[in-house]
């Protein structure tokens, strides 16, 4: 009975001990398989290597040597960053496709360099088979839009990195893949120095810097247009009625914002009404005309008559300009163009009126300028801000381009905006700007 006992005892040990090696044994297959399977890590990345031989025998000294050099040429030239890795691991192309994918995106982060232009090449030897290997090759988002597409990467890998692999020759295979590689990309676009420039420049300091100048570009135009009077003019409904006896040459200024070349003719027509002067027709006083040309314009002439009539400084400065071109007492022909030319010293008498009034805003002509110039400024922050843009097709230029487009909008209103006159300018200005509006209105009917 004992004896059956422990039989049947005996036969549940056996059974469970190698149901347990049975166990053991799948896990370490298991664990063997997932081994074999998993790839090795890309050990020892850093900024400062580019070609790495995982395998110790692949590359040479003289090897490693001229493959960094070519690396750091084609970097400089192409504005791209490059990784070689070389390693003894047997993987199918699809695998090395999708390892050196993950190649790229490790050494990027390691070296802090822009994963977007970044390039990496991955060569995986069998271990067993000197001739047999598997390479990749794996580019950046801004290269693969138009200087490095897929397609391109596919040739490279069929073309360049392959046949080498096949005689064992990895030096080759790689010096020949980082030349199809130069050789692609300056077929695609050859970017100039500046263009290589502008891309570094342009992801690094200059739109900020852009932003810098327009942020303290902004604070002065704030500051500048902060000096502008507000003063509180009441609205006035459009009419024909003169506001006051004003010479016609400030009482245009007053309603088209400041001084105009209309003042001359609008006083010799004030002046020919006060008696001042005379417009009549030439009656062949003058006899010929000086050209065909000038014949349709010397139909009028002027004669001054009675100087006491002149009142203000506007007035005078007609009446000076009139008297400097006149033949005794008559302006004819040519005369009376070259008048009509000498604007400026018209517009200067009017500003003055209308200063001496107490109407201007001493502080607007400058405060104007500087606003001019601020707009000026940003107009060509903004265009260099563009070029930078477009050469280097870095899209963080934006940072800078934008505020500085919008500063020149702003600059420019601002300028428009900001009123020559003072307080009392600027109720002056009311009644005659509703004056203008009125003969307008009226003409309309």
């Amino acid at each position: 009975m004992a004896s059956e006992s422990w039989r049947s005892t005996r036969f549940w040990i056996i059974g469970v001990l190698v149901v347990g090696l049975a166990v053991i044994a799948v896990a370490v297959i298991a664990i063997l398989v997932d081994s074999d399977d998993a790839p090795p890590p890309f050990a020892g990345l850093s900024a400062e290597q580019r070609v790495y031989d995982d395998t110790r025998n692949s590359l040479s000294a003289d090897d490693l040597t001229t493959i960094d050099a070519r690396i750091a040429d084609i970097e400089q030239r192409d504005n791209i960053e490059i990784v070689t890795y070389v390693r003894a691991w047997e993987a199918s192309s699809d695998e090395t496709l999708d390892q050196v994918a993950d190649l790229q995106k490790q050494w990027a982060a390691a070296a802090d360099v822009n994963e977007e232009r970044s390039v990496a090449i991955l060569i995986n030897r069998n271990p067993g088979k000197a001739n047999d290997a598997r390479a990749g090759i794996y580019a950046g988002e801004q290269l693969v839009d138009d200087l490095l597409t897929e397609d391109d990467q596919a040739d490279i890998v069929e073309d360049a990195l392959i046949p080498p692999l096949t005689q064992g020759d990895v030096a080759v295979s790689l010096l020949d893949g980082l030349g199809q590689i130069d050789t692609t990309l300056a077929g695609n676009a050859t970017p100039d120095a500046f263009e290589r420039w502008a891309a570094s420049a342009g992801r690094t300091w200059v739109p900020w810097a852009s932003l810098g100048v327009t942020v303290l570009l902004s604070l002065y135009a704030l500051l500048v247009f902060s000096r502008r009077v507000r003063g509180k003019v009441p609205k006035r409904q459009p009419t024909s009625v003169r506001p006051d006896d004003l010479a016609p040459a400030v009482g245009g200024a007053l309603a088209l914002g400041g001084a105009a070349a209309t003042a001359l003719p609008a006083t010799i027509i004030d002046l020919a009404g006060r008696g001042a002067l005379v417009l009549e027709p030439e009656g062949g006083e003058r006899g010929e005309a000086d050209s065909e040309a000038d014949a349709d314009v010397e139909a009028v002439q002027i004669r001054l008559m009675d100087p006491s009539r002149l009142r203000g400084p506007v007035d005078r400065a007609v009446w000076k300009e009139l008297s400097d071109h006149a033949e005794g007492e008559v302006l004819r022909g040519k005369a009376l163009t070259k008048v009509s030319q000498q604007t400026k010293p018209i517009m200067d008498a009017v500003r003055y009126d209308m200063t001496e009034r107490g109407w201007m805003n001493p502080v607007a002509p400058r405060a104007r300028m500087v606003l001019g110039i601020i707009a000026a400024l940003a107009t060509l922050l903004a265009l260099a801000d563009l070029v930078v843009l477009i050469a280097g097709e870095e899209p963080l230029m934006t940072v800078g381009l934008v505020p500085a487009v919008a500063l020149v909008i702003v600059a420019m209103t601002m300028n428009f905006v900001f009123s020559r006159f003072s307080a009392e300018g600027q109720r002056a200005a009311a009644t005659w700007a509703a004056y203008r509006h009125g003969l307008k209105d009226a003409v309309k009917d």
